[in-house]
């Protein structure tokens, strides 16, 4: 009797066993199915989108299990850090590091689990990792793969206009010259004053495009360096975009001419897109580092973290008519002329007054 007694209580302390561990295996399935939906909703919520991805995406790790986690984004020239988690989980050796992508998008990764971290909870753990280092994967290539497709697109477009461009060049230059020479009728004088003050700073614009036009492509390292003015040429294509400049300083560079233009030009169109009419003042100054140039003007709109970020990213723009790649372009091109770089000056957080810094290197600057 008493052996019936005991095997009956063994029982049911067996059954309670197995519920209980059913119960537990329960809410962990449904735990980790909650986890991965969360982050399959990010994924799709910010498609490419890496700078809102991974900041919001971390906490889903860290309640998977995660001690420690940091993620070093480079993202279009801008670096940013993200962090979650403590530091001290570090010093695991179960740390596991791995880089994603490269050039444009790339990310150094770090993630230390949580210690002593053992059973389901590791399964748990291991499981999330590995999704979110595919998702991570999956949408850096998508993005290159957008922008490579968005490249390839603005090429051919390109032999499309290009034949139109030479058209249009030719005409500026012929408009120059009969505007110089014809005997205008005094209704007309006002417009011929004008077309003779904005005509000449055209028509060396249009003979650079027919040179470069007529020209095969070279690569930054084959083609010619020439020593220019800084000022002359940044009132040049201001005076060509009908912008007006207020300079302080002089400097030379040695740079490539087509590619240092190209720049400012984009830069400048910046500014007469976003500010219209307002002057912009430029400060150029020569140092034992290189040349660098300042900027700004008066009323230019906050710029918040996101926006530094974010406004040397290709197709991202704050603008109705803007296509978003003014800036990208820009940076290409500086990189090109001279190997310097455009960045984004803050100068004054309280006022909300920033800028935009070229700098040249030291053996491009004199």
């Amino acid at each position: 009797m008493e052996a019936l007694w005991l095997l009956g209580v063994f029982l049911a302390v067996l059954g309670l066993g197995m519920l209980l561990a059913a119960y537990f295996l329960h809410r962990q399935a449904k735990e980790a199915l909650r986890l991965m939906d969360a982050l399959m909703d990010l994924k799709q919520r910010y498609e490419g989108d890496l700078l809102h991805f991974v900041p919001q995406s971390l906490p889903l790790l860290q309640q998977a299990g995660m001690g420690y986690g940091q993620v070093q984004l480079r993202w279009f020239g801008e670096t940013v850090r993200f962090e979650r988690g403590q530091a001290e989980a570090i010093q695991q050796a179960s740390c596991q590091a791995q880089t994603i992508g490269d050039g444009d998008i790339r990310l150094e990764v770090l993630l230390c689990p949580q210690p002593r971290l053992r059973g389901e909870r590791a399964v748990l753990y291991g499981m999330m990792t590995r999704l979110w280092l595919q998702l991570l994967v999956s949408q850096v290539n998508g993005r290159l793969a957008q922008l490579h497709l968005a490249q390839q697109q603005l090429r051919r477009h390109a032999l499309f206009f290009q034949h139109d461009l030479k058209n249009l060049a030719q005409f500026m230059g012929l408009l120059s010259t009969q505007v110089q020479r014809c005997a205008s009728p005094s209704e007309a004088q006002a417009l011929v004053q004008r077309l003779q003050k904005v005509l000449p700073a055209l028509q060396q614009r249009a003979g650079r495009i027919l040179q470069h036009l007529s020209q095969p492509q070279q690569n930054a390292g084959q083609a010619q360096r020439v020593v220019v003015e800084v000022a002359d040429e940044v009132q040049r294509v201001a005076q060509a975009l009908d912008l007006t400049v207020s300079i302080q300083g002089k400097a030379q560079v040695t740079v490539v001419e087509s590619a240092w233009r190209q720049g400012l030009q984009n830069v400048l169109e910046n500014f007469r897109q976003h500010q219209g009419s307002v002057p912009v003042q430029v400060h150029i100054d020569s140092a034992e580092s290189g040349v660098d140039m300042l900027l700004t003007c008066e009323g230019m709109d906050a710029l918040d973290e996101e926006k530094r970020l974010r406004m040397f990213e290709p197709f991202w723009t704050t603008s109705e008519s803007g296509m978003g790649l003014g800036l990208y372009i820009a940076r290409q091109s500086f990189q090109a002329a001279c190997g310097g770089r455009l960045d984004v000056i803050v100068l004054d957080r309280e006022r909300g007054r920033w800028g935009f810094v070229i700098h040249c290197p030291k053996s491009s600057g004199t």
